[in-house]
């Protein structure tokens, strides 16, 4: 319990774990103490997964694949700094990516 209780926004309300007698009966407190349990839960997954992907195999699996799919045939004609003006502003725009110069370099020739 302790280690819900410093990382849940509130304290536990209605979840005793030590409890043996009482864990069948549901209340409010304890509907909400699951929610913010499951929530946080969710938020540890989320950590771990994203420190176990790079920007790089991010960038490769998924955001470039989508771009070319988004723009199939639709920026072939525009010249190489449009079209990164365009990927930058898809990565922004849909995965809330910043890419700098040298993620550009790298990646140029996937996009143009």
């Amino acid at each position: 319990m302790i280690f819900w209780n410093e990382h849940l926004p509130s304290s536990l309300q209605g979840i005793d774990f030590t409890d043996k007698e009482n864990f069948t009966e549901i209340t409010f407190s304890i509907v909400i103490d699951t929610i913010n349990t499951l929530r946080r839960i969710a938020l540890e997954i989320n950590d771990i997964i994203i420190k176990s992907l790079s920007k790089e195999s991010i960038l490769n699996k998924v955001v470039i694949l989508e771009f070319q799919k988004m723009h199939k045939g639709k920026i072939n004609g525009l010249e190489i700094e449009r079209k990164v003006s365009k990927f930058r502003a898809f990565c922004k725009s849909e995965f809330g990516m910043e890419l700098d110069d040298n993620d550009i370099g790298i990646y140029k020739s996937s996009i143009a």
